[in-house]
C-alpha cells in the first residue's frame, strides 16, 4: 500500500478546499452575470413600453388637438355664420345660441384633456425640473422631501 504522510493528506485537503471555493466562486459570478443581464433586459423592455405608452399619449392628444379640436371651431363658426342670418325671435336662433354654448362648454375640457396626455412644461423643462417644481409646491404647503436624486440616471 501507498503510504501517505500527514503533510500530503494536508496538502490535499487544502487543495481540496480551494478548488471547491473557486467552484462556488465561479458559480456565484455566472449566477451575477444571469441575474444582471436579466435586470438589463427587464429595464430594457419597462423603457420601451413608457417610451411607446408616452408615443401614443402624444399621439392621442395631437389627434384630439387636431381633429376635434378643429371640428368643434368649425361648428362654432358654422354656427356663428347662421346666427347671423336668424332673427333674434327666431326658435333657431336660441338652438344656434344652445350649440355655441356647448361648443364653448366641450372646448376647455378637450384643452384640458390634451394637456393632461402631453403637459408642455414636461417636455419643454424636463422631468427632473418638473419634479423639482412639484417639490416647491410641497414645500410651500408644509410637506417635505429629504434624500438625493442622481439626475443622470432619470
Amino acid at each position: 500500500m501507498v503510504q501517505i504522510s500527514e503533510e500530503q493528506l494536508y496538502n490535499c485537503l487544502v487543495f481540496l478546499i480551494l478548488g471547491v471555493l473557486v467552484f462556488i466562486g465561479f458559480f456565484i459570478f455566472i449566477i451575477y452575470r444571469i441575474y444582471k443581464n436579466n435586470l438589463k433586459a427587464q429595464t430594457a423592455i419597462f423603457n420601451a413600453v413608457l417610451n411607446t405608452q408616452e408615443s401614443e399619449r402624444l399621439r392621442i392628444a395631437r389627434d384630439l388637438h387636431d381633429d376635434i379640436g378643429s371640428t368643434l371651431s368649425g361648428i362654432k363658426i358654422n354656427a356663428n355664420t347662421i346666427l347671423k342670418t336668424v332673427t333674434n325671435n327666431d326658435a333657431a336662433h336660441a338652438n344656434v345660441l344652445r350649440l355655441i354654448g356647448i361648443v364653448d362648454s366641450a372646448m376647455p375640457g378637450l384643452k384640458q384633456t390634451v394637456r393632461k396626455l402631453a403637459p408642455h412644461k414636461l417636455h419643454e423643462n424636463g422631468l427632473v425640473s418638473e419634479l423639482n417644481n412639484l417639490q416647491d409646491v410641497f414645500f410651500k404647503i408644509g410637506v417635505h422631501f429629504t434624500g438625493t436624486t442622481n439626475a443622470e440616471t432619470i
